[in-house]
């Protein structure tokens, strides 16, 4: 059977982790492969660590993907790829022994499911067409925020004035310049005030309907 492909797009810290790995986990039976854009942002080791500080890391083209892309095509065609680590302290990608091995289950071992998830995921015309399902996270932005200081901080080395201004001179108007658009490309909006279990059950009935009415 080809592939189910599922797109999961939204705004910074609106869930779509959480949201993913949970309809991963509903899945019962079926195998799955699940690719996070995070992974895939430009390695600018080559630049001075001041540069890449000034990199506007909300934009689209902040994100490789042409490689992106290419993985997603080895995929679907069931080979398998290394999906690579990116370090957000020092916006370059760390060494192999970081790197994950990924590939769909193989054909005769029954339908598979790709999950793609990330910022942009519905943001090329090129990722959507191979999508069975594209979904979008609504979340408020006050939402977002919070949850964006607590993982920054935690986990980013950034200070919380730093992600203060990052969020209010990047993070919102790449939002509502380059992300809010790509709503209109999905097939399902999902309210991210829900709890993630919630969210993923909708997308899964959303499978479930669509696989059953194709016979697949």
């Amino acid at each position: 059977m080809k592939p189910f492909v599922i797109g999961i797009a939204g705004g910074s810290c609106s869930g779509k982790t959480s949201i993913a790995n949970k309809f991963s986990d509903m899945l019962a039976g079926i195998g799955t492969a699940l690719i996070r854009m995070d992974n895939y942002y430009h390695d600018l080791s080559g630049l001075a660590l001041e540069e890449r500080a000034s990199i506007n890391f909300d934009k689209p083209d902040a994100i490789d993907f042409r490689l992106l892309e290419n993985h997603v095509e080895e995929l679907l065609e069931g080979r398998e790829i290394v999906i690579p680590s990116y370090n957000f302290r020092t916006h370059t990608r760390e060494g192999p022994g970081r790197k994950a091995r990924c590939r769909l289950p193989a054909e005769d071992a029954g339908r598979s499911v790709l999950i793609i998830e990330g910022l942009y995921a519905l943001f090329r015309e090129s990722l959507r067409t191979v999508m069975d399902i594209r979904v979008f996270i609504e979340a408020e932005m006050d939402i977002c925020l919070s949850r964006r200081v607590k993982r920054d901080t935690s986990e980013r080395g950034r200070t919380r004035e730093g992600v203060y201004r990052q969020f209010y001179d990047t993070v919102i108007p790449m939002y509502n310049k380059y992300l809010l658009p790509t709503r209109e490309y999905a097939d399902l909006i999902v309210d991210a005030s829900e709890s993630s279990e919630l969210a993923a059950g909708k997308i899964v009935s959303e499978f479930n309907k669509i696989t059953r009415n194709t016979g697949a």
